[in-house]
């Protein structure tokens, strides 16, 4: 008995201690599936949220960014700058449309978000407003186009009139009414172009400036309809009421770009607000709702612990604050988190632990903050790419504007600020600022002859040559062209600058590699010195450009300073080049007869050719005034080639119609007769004229045949051909007689300098003598130039087979003037020679047919 009492106060104890165990147990296993269930419901509301929320935060950022992306394009476009306004249509309408493409893409991935229609309507319309504003821009910078256009041409064909007057030795003469009318013309442009180009019009101004040069047409119509004459005038009025429109036109489009680009950029403002109160800040709130939902969860979760541990806490003290450490620390943990996070913190992250439930919900709360985190760190991120994409480009476009693309050197506008800082400066310290420009010698034909590829690649090395040269002490600049410049600060000394030209022209001395080539140019440097030669920029270049020039006309590969006689002739020189280059366009260029007698056949044997120039004052140019110019602009090829032209279409008409057996002579350069196509070229200008080869004599200067085994080809060839050749002033320079022998000549003439002194000095008629036998002897006929005195010609007749040519028997004149004097020109011949002289073949100087064809008409007009 004693032990069954004690087996049952133990089995009681042991019942209790196993209902309290089972309790416990009940209510420890109660109380942690209610925790956990709880954690399950705050990770799943988390992770919707998560899910929902996202993707509209980041849709409605692309959003944004689509919608700044079409504004960008169209402030881009509006700016008054070169690139913009260089931007065509067609570029601007492919950004707008790449633009509303990234726009729809934001939509299509808000497709499950209610968008609303005001939203939809302003996203839908942005594109076409676009594209409208900036087809409105673009004919606004057409009419500015137009407007400058005409003002321009308006202006030139006032200069060309004689509005800028036309310089008579040292003084510049002009008539009142195209001086009025040009300072008229003047003003209207530097009104409508005050920066030197119409990148917008003025309002102010312009209108009275149009109605100036209206009344000064009108005041001076009738002397203008006289002269420049009426045409003129009607072409000046007709610019200038272009003008007019043109500018109404570009100011009325100004205004309504104004407007437009306003509500354009009202409707912007209000597509970004409305995207960020309709689509952004929702989603956030919605994030944060979520946060304050698992934070209530984690709350109810808390107090199920506690109630779970104090029903346990005497029974299970130790396993109790072990189990509640193991829960309740993470929980605090996540609230904590979750309190940083709907306050703002998206870095903040829960320490992972405790039981796998809330493990997995500080996993998916961390996971959710590190979505939140790299959608915010994405918008960061691109806004910080958008603005470091500005800067670039305007670091780029910034380049762009200062340095020349091929080279890499500073173009002209660097150049001009940091000059003009440099003089600045030099003008307080007390120094001076050396400007020395560079020009290559003979860079055109290099460039011409290897192609312009090689010429590109000649400039680069120029470039580096002169970087490594003068880069460490001084600024090397590009011009344009093959000029380049190198300017220094602080210069003591003219001395200074001289030794710094001498090391520029030096250092070309050395060849220069471009590509596989190794190539010897030469460099012409002019310099100057500020403030003595320029108190700015445009002087000091100005002063350098004139000494370049002077350079050059020296002989090239060499320096010279510039001094105030530069000036003038630089002036003067532009002024000449520019009338001839126009007198080459506006038909200026004539050509003046002057014939060749054969005193043994008693006949004109041929009529030569001479370029003469009708300058704008009406006055005749003789060549040797305006060759030399010619030459060193490269227009004297380009004159020959007219020259041969138009000497064959005279020929052709005269001997149609007045001279049936004419024939003419015509010079030809060495430069001219050297081109690859000279022959081929005289070959079809003979056919478009039909004239046969034998009416025409091609003359050549003794520099031409002194180039060797092509030119003796070339010469063959137009012999085989039946052209006559003939070797012009002969006697001055340094002619062979070896290569006068070896040569396919056919007439020498012996220049002016040998038959000046032939009639008052024996030697000079000894040696005259003795080449006219030489060239007979050798089957060449004869032509004596400048023949100016009778008793010149009478020895010259006495010599036999010569032919004579100068003032005495007729000077150059229009060929129509030629021909009504040949049927009196063997009278006058044989006049000149004198009563005692034999008298002239009875052939006269032309056939009967011919003058009787002069005679019939000169009878008819009276001309004598």
């Amino acid at each position: 008995m004693p032990h069954t009492s004690y087996s049952r106060r133990g089995l009681s104890i042991a019942t209790w201690l196993a209902g309290g165990a089972l309790m416990v147990v009940a209510v420890l296993l109660l109380g942690n599936r209610l925790i956990q269930q709880r954690a399950l419901d705050s990770a799943a509301k988390i992770v919707q949220i998560h899910s929902e929320a996202d993707p509209i935060v980041r849709s409605s950022a692309d959003l944004s960014a689509a919608v700044q992306d079409i504004a960008n394009v169209v402030s881009g476009a509006l700016q008054a700058t070169a690139v913009a306004q260089s931007l065509t249509p067609s570029n601007l309408l492919t950004e707008i449309a790449n633009a509303a493409g990234r726009l729809n893409n934001a939509r299509i991935a808000l497709d499950d978000v209610t968008i609303s229609q005001t939203l939809n309507a302003l996203l839908d319309s942005l594109p076409v407003e676009a594209s409208e504003l900036l087809r409105v821009d673009v004919e606004r910078r057409a009419a500015l186009s137009s407007y400058s256009r005409s003002i321009s041409r308006l202006r030139a064909r006032v200069g060309a009139a004689g509005g800028d007057g036309i310089w008579v030795g040292e003084q510049n003469v002009a008539r009142r009414s195209l001086t009025e009318i040009a300072a008229a013309a003047n003003a209207l442009q530097s009104a409508a172009m005050p920066g030197g180009s119409a990148i917008d019009l003025p309002s102010d101004g312009l209108s009275r400036a149009e109605q100036q040069l209206k009344r000064a047409l009108q005041r001076h119509s009738a002397e203008l309809l006289r002269s420049p004459g009426a045409a003129w005038l009607e072409l000046t009025r007709a610019d200038l009421a272009q003008a007019e429109r043109a500018r109404r036109t570009a100011q009325a489009r100004r205004v309504e770009v104004q407007d437009a680009n306003a509500a354009f950029m009202s409707r912007v403002a209000a597509a970004a607000s409305r995207v960020r109160t309709e689509l952004a800040e929702p989603a956030r709130r919605q994030i944060a709702a979520g946060a304050e939902r698992a934070q209530q969860i984690a709350r109810e979760a808390n107090e199920a612990v506690v109630k779970v541990s104090i029903g346990v806490l005497v029974v299970v003290l130790a396993v109790f604050l072990i189990t509640g450490y193991g829960i309740v620390a993470p929980i605090r943990r996540l609230r904590e988190g979750t309190r940083r996070l709907a306050e703002g913190g998206l870095a903040t992250r829960v320490q992972r632990g405790g039981p796998g439930e809330l493990d997995e919900l500080a996993q998916s709360f961390n996971a959710m903050a590190d979505a939140l985190g790299k959608a915010e760190s994405q918008l960061l991120a691109e806004h910080a790419l958008l603005e470091e994409r500005v800067v670039e480009r305007t670091a780029q476009m910034r380049h762009l504007a200062m340095h020349d693309p091929l080279t890499g050197l500073p173009n002209r506008r660097q150049l001009f600020e940091e000059l003009n800082a440099a003089i600045d400066v030099a003008n307080g310290t007390g120094t001076c600022v050396a400007l020395l420009v560079i020009d290559l010698d003979d860079f055109k034909t290099s460039n011409d002859s290897l192609g312009h590829a090689f010429g590109d690649g000649v400039l680069k090395a120029v470039a580096v040559r002169l970087r490594q040269e003068f880069g460490a002490d001084a600024m090397i600049a590009r011009l344009g062209g093959d000029e380049f410049t190198i300017s220094k600060s602080q210069v003591q000394s003219a001395a200074e600058v001289d030794a710094l030209a001498a090391r520029v022209v030096a250092c070309f001395q050395r060849p220069i590699q471009v590509g596989e080539r190794e190539l010897l140019i030469s460099a012409s440097v002019g310099s100057a010195l500020a403030p003595d030669h320029g108190i700015d920029t445009e002087a000091l270049l100005q002063s350098a450009d004139a000494a370049l020039f002077k350079a050059k006309a020296m002989g090239r590969n060499r320096h010279q300073p510039y001094s105030p006689s530069l000036l003038a002739a630089s002036d003067r020189k532009f002024r000449t080049e520019q009338a001839l280059r126009r007198a080459v366009a506006d038909q200026s260029l004539l050509l003046h007869f002057q014939p060749e007698v054969s005193l043994a056949r008693g006949r004109v044997s041929v009529a030569e050719a001479l370029l003469r120039w009708r300058r704008p004052d009406g006055s005749i140019a003789a060549a040797g005034e305006f060759i030399g110019f010619a030459a060193q602009m490269d227009l004297l090829t380009e004159l020959n080639i007219w020259a041969l032209d138009s000497a064959l279409s005279t020929l052709a008409r005269q001997r149609a119609v007045a001279w049936p057996d004419m024939r003419v002579a015509v010079n030809v350069s060495s430069k001219q007769f050297m081109l690859a196509d000279f022959i081929s070229r005289v070959e079809t200008t003979l056919r478009r004229h039909d004239l046969g080869p034998e009416c025409l004599e091609i003359e050549l200067t003794e520099d031409v045949l002194q180039t060797g085994r092509a030119t003796t080809e070339a010469l063959r060839t137009l012999r085989g051909m039946g052209i006559t050749i003939a070797l012009d002033d002969f006697g001055a320079g340094f002619s062979s007689l070896a290569s006068i022998e070896r040569l396919p000549l056919s007439r020498v003439k012996f220049d002016r300098s040998l038959i000046a002194s032939v009639d008052d000095n024996d030697r000079s008629a000894a040696i005259v003598t003795s080449m006219v036998r030489l060239c007979h002897d050798l089957g060449l006929a004869v032509t004596a130039e400048g023949v100016e005195r009778p008793t010149q010609l009478a020895l010259l007749a006495a010599l036999g087979g010569v032919d004579v040519q100068g003032y005495l028997i007729a000077r150059p004149q229009p060929i129509e003037d030629l021909i009504a004097q040949l049927p009196q020109l063997r009278d006058r011949v044989q006049s000149q020679l004198g009563r005692g002289a034999p008298p002239l073949p009875l052939t006269a100087l032309i056939d009967d047919d011919t003058v009787t064809r002069f005679r019939s008409p000169q009878d008819r007009s009276g001309r004598r």
